[in-house]
């Protein structure tokens, strides 16, 4: 029973920090991360692996928004864990996790990302896992959405298929209604919005 008490608040704790990461509370998912203790789950078990691409992913976003390198070594940290596992199940994550990287390298070619994101995005598909292939189309939009124009005429298609896989497939209102709202900041607002009216939430 104490085991049980112990996973319990571990499972709440994960799907807490998730959320947080999910709307744009960086700071808030790493202060949760501390409270998910990997001690409770295998290691090398499949269920320690969306612990290891949340706790990246909410690194790299820090240092998106902080330019703190402490930040990156954390995410490259964790996202070794994958490699070092060698455990074909962990290639979905690695991938959204690489494809993250390299889009936060300032010298890269965006044909490169793109590709990175595309082959990451297959990947989760053929695996049925759409809540991480909206996140994935999420993250590829954001990250070419501030490029030349060419690169932000692929920013919408991205983030056109993000909105349509979490209201459609996902069900996911609110984290739809939130990259909205997200998009509607941006300067192609209109185009991405007026394509997502066949999703719209009743």
């Amino acid at each position: 029973l104490p085991f049980m008490h112990q996973f319990s608040d571990f499972n709440f704790n994960f799907s807490k920090m998730v959320l947080a990461y999910m709307f744009g509370f960086y700071k808030e998912a790493e202060q949760i991360n501390e409270t998910v203790h990997l001690r409770l789950v295998q290691r090398k078990s499949v269920l320690a692996f969306p612990i290891y691409l949340f706790r990246s992913l909410t690194f790299f976003a820090l240092y998106e928004v902080t330019g703190c390198r402490r930040y990156l070594r954390k995410a490259r940290q964790t996202r070794k864990l994958f490699q070092s596992k060698g455990n074909p199940n962990a290639t979905p994550y690695l991938r959204v996790l690489e494809a993250v990287e390299l889009s936060l390298k300032p010298n890269i070619s965006m044909s490169k990302v793109c590709t990175a994101f595309d082959g990451a995005i297959s990947n989760l598909k053929q695996e049925s896992m759409t809540h991480l292939e909206a996140l994935a189309n999420e993250r590829a939009g954001f990250a070419l959405s501030k490029r030349e124009t060419g690169e932000r005429v692929k920013s919408k298609a991205f983030h056109q298929r993000a909105l349509e896989l979490y209201q459609n497939e996902w069900g996911a209102t609110a984290k739809y209604r939130w990259l909205r709202a997200k998009i509607s900041s941006e300067s192609y607002s209109d185009l991405v919005l007026d394509r997502a009216k066949s999703c719209e939430p009743q």
